[in-house]
C-alpha cells in the first residue's frame, strides 16, 4: 500500500503521473501490485497499480522529462529532496481506480489502522481483515494474487 497525497493521486489515476518519487528505497520489485492509499481528506483506497521499474539517481540529474511524467515542479524536487543525493523513480503501470474507494472508516471498522507514511505492506490475512464484505475486496484480492 502507497499513501499519496490527493492532488498527484488525480494525476496518477488519470493517466498523466507516470513516476512516483521517493526519497529512500522501496521494497518493492518490478511487477509487485500495489494498492494507492489517498492521504486526507479522501483517506481511502481509491486505486491498484504495478510497479513496473524502479530507477535510481542523482537527484542534481533528474531531467525535464522525469519531472512531466512525476508531474512536479523542478522547485518542488528541490523542496522535497533537499539533504538527499539519491531518488529513486518508481514506474507505475496498469493504473485501475476502484469503482468502491476503501474509506478509512471502513479498514477501523475490520481492524486497527492507521495510514502509512509512505508503504504499508499486506499480507492475506491483512487484506482480508481490512476488506471484509467491502464491495472493492474481489479487485484488491484479484491484483494481490488472492482468492476473495
Amino acid at each position: 500500500m502507497l499513501s499519496v497525497h490527493p492532488r498527484h493521486v488525480r494525476n496518477i489515476v488519470n493517466g498523466k503521473k507516470t513516476i512516483e518519487l521517493r526519497k529512500t528505497r522501496p521494497n518493492v520489485l518490478p511487477g509487485q501490485p500495489v494498492v494507492i492509499y489517498e492521504t486526507f481528506p479522501m483517506s481511502a483506497v481509491v486505486a491498484t497499480c504495478r510497479v513496473a521499474r524502479i530507477v535510481v539517481v542523482d537527484v542534481a540529474d533528474l531531467q525535464h522529462s522525469v519531472l512531466k511524467d512525476a508531474c512536479v515542479s523542478a522547485a518542488e524536487i528541490e523542496r522535497y529532496f533537499r539533504g538527499r543525493d539519491t531518488a529513486y523513480l518508481i514506474h507505475l503501470e496498469e493504473v485501475r481506480v476502484l469503482r468502491d474507494p476503501v474509506r478509512l472508516n471502513d479498514i477501523r471498522r475490520n481492524r486497527a489502522f492507521a495510514p502509512p507514511q509512505t508503504w504499508h505492506f499486506l499480507d492475506r490475512t491483512a487484506v482480508e481483515r481490512m476488506l471484509f464484505e467491502h464491495p472493492s475486496k474481489e479487485s484488491i484480492t484479484s491484483l494481490l494474487g488472492y482468492s476473495a
